[in-house]
């Protein structure tokens, strides 16, 4: 499991770097939804994250519902706070805003999470963790659980994506999928195993015509924040609508099963564990880098060409970074326990 997480981190900074590595306008404009690589990485590795969480969700769900949730606040909740703060500050300074009050900073922090979902990640974890696990203790019985899951599906689907919404019905979905892999033991990834060549080479011919079908066909629509997820029954292009998050689901679904067969070759490795066993500070530290990194090229006007290279160089000092700062915030308790939940 932690030689998974550690190669969808690997991903999320990569995918990031592919985002923010080439310029200010590069990234103002979009341009990276037209990288072929940057839509296959983002078709699946955050629903693939969102699955495991749920899966390692079921073992934690079975504890009393205040110790589970004072738990996960202070492991998620408190390095969410403490990284989208100094996000916030960040671009506070860097905007030269540095006649602000207090107040002033405290009331612009909470609005720029209501309405920007800084790190909605973390955010996203805390509200899926939270819905489970009161209602899977307030019902005793898990037909009727299963029942309100899916009830909250269709719920979702007239909901308004205002404020981000649509990420986070988006990813509750995955979630729930998650729990259930568990709970019913469709996947086992405890006794995650290699498979065989001839397999890989059948998933990845597999991989290879599904992304240039829906690549072609959906273009930047595959991604939940070009598109939408509400269905507006009143509207003509509802229709429109539900196949397009029905694509989605089945697009992140088998791409991502097929990838975590491809990448079984490699994931058994100590590097992988330990970039897996430290996803949540990662995933934090590399937010703040690449704003750093944004405010840099929107302050200097660089712009560099698109290049493979380059993303690769920086993701590979991102990890770095994340990786040398999350050893020096375990040598002190306090920023341990802020940045790190422990």
């Amino acid at each position: 499991m932690d030689g998974l997480k550690g190669w969808l981190i690997i991903l999320v900074v990569f995918a990031h770097s592919l985002q923010y590595s080439f310029g200010a306008d590069y990234t103002n404009q979009g341009l990276f939804f037209d990288d072929y690589l940057f839509r296959y990485i983002n078709s699946f590795h955050m629903p693939l994250f969102m699955f495991i969480s749920g899966y390692l969700f079921y073992f934690s769900n079975k504890k009393n519902f205040s110790r589970i949730f004072r738990k996960k606040l202070i492991r998620i909740g408190i390095p969410y706070i403490a990284y989208s703060l100094c996000i916030y500050i960040l671009n506070t300074l860097v905007s030269r805003h540095i006649n602000l009050s207090v107040g002033d900073i405290i009331c612009g922090y909470l609005m720029n999470i209501w309405l920007k979902w800084n790190m909605w990640y973390f955010l996203s974890l805390l509200i899926n963790m939270t819905i489970i696990s009161m209602i899977t203790h307030i019902c005793s019985k898990q037909s009727i659980c299963n029942l309100l899951f899916i009830l909250l599906f269709f719920v979702a689907l007239i909901i308004p994506d205002e404020w981000m919404m649509n990420i986070l019905k988006y990813m509750f979905t995955f979630f729930i999928f998650g729990y259930w892999a568990n709970q019913y033991h469709l996947v086992d990834f405890i006794k995650f195993e290699r498979t065989m060549n001839r397999k890989i080479l059948l998933s990845s011919l597999l991989l290879i015509v599904l992304i240039t079908f829906v690549g072609l066909t959906y273009g930047r629509n595959i991604f939940i924040n070009n598109s939408g997820y509400s269905i507006s029954l009143s509207s003509s292009s509802w229709r429109n609508t539900m196949v397009t998050d029905l694509v989605r689901y089945v697009y992140a679904i088998i791409v991502g099963g097929l990838s975590v067969v491809l990448c079984k070759k490699f994931i058994h490795n100590s590097l992988m564990r330990l970039l897996g066993n430290n996803t949540l500070g990662i995933y934090g530290i590399q937010c703040i880098v690449y704003v750093l990194l944004f405010k840099f090229y929107s302050l200097t006007g660089i712009h560099l060409e698109h290049s493979y290279i380059i993303a690769i160089a920086v993701t590979l000092v991102v990890l770095l970074t994340s990786l040398t700062t999350i050893r020096f915030f375990r040598k002190y308790k306090m920023l341990s326990f802020i940045f790190l939940g422990q």
